[in-house]
């Protein structure tokens, strides 16, 4: 096998041509991004933030935590999850859902509510289920034709109780069983409305 001489060096002449049209558009690549500048709202020298960042799973109460949550109401959640149920409870070692409010409120809100469901209910200024927001109270009809059963209403249908099967815990209006028995949404007339 004889090799010509302008063969081998076309050869070595387009890889090299390749090597040298791959750097040019990886460096016209970084050129452009440079040119393109930082996020809108980024501050100098900071990474891009992602356009649709997905949302942050919270390790302790299991859900996605939306941006702009209360801190201390996330605090006050993380302390009391797993707390068994106790008919007539209001401390860690055992509570029950009017128990759980009576005890959050004045925590994150500075409002001391009613003790009971049925006076939360009375107490509590009719909201659809549509405009529900953070802190806002959700009311259940189990088995009774007047509420027995409420919880703090998070954000996305998340809603923080305490169920007498499973203690303080998170659940969501959209699953069915909530779903069948939910009976209002509910604000406080201390707690502020969100533009």
């Amino acid at each position: 096998m004889s090799s010509q001489p302008g063969a081998t060096s076309i050869a070595h002449m387009n890889w090299k041509g390749t090597v040298a049209l791959l750097a040019f558009c990886l460096l016209a690549s970084c050129a452009a991004r440079r040119q393109q500048g930082p996020s809108a709202g980024a501050k100098p020298g900071s990474l891009p933030v992602a356009e649709s960042a997905a949302p942050v799973i919270d390790s302790v109460l299991g859900i996605p935590v939306r941006p702009g949550a209360h801190p201390v109401l996330l605090q006050a959640m993380r302390q009391w999850k797993g707390v068994p149920y106790k008919l007539g409870g209001n401390t860690r070692t055992g509570v029950d859902c009017s128990g759980l409010i009576a005890a959050i409120y004045p925590q994150v809100y500075a409002v001391q509510p009613a003790r009971t469901t049925a006076q939360l209910y009375t107490q509590a200024l009719p909201v659809p289920r549509q405009q529900l927001q953070e802190g806002d109270l959700v009311f259940f009809s189990i088995g009774t034709p007047k509420p027995g059963h409420a919880g703090i209403y998070l954000w996305d249908d998340y809603f923080f109780h305490a169920s007498t099967s499973r203690g303080v815990m998170v659940s969501r209006l959209t699953e069915p069983y909530w779903s069948r028995y939910f009976t209002a949404g509910g604000r406080l007339p201390a707690i502020k409305s969100k533009p």
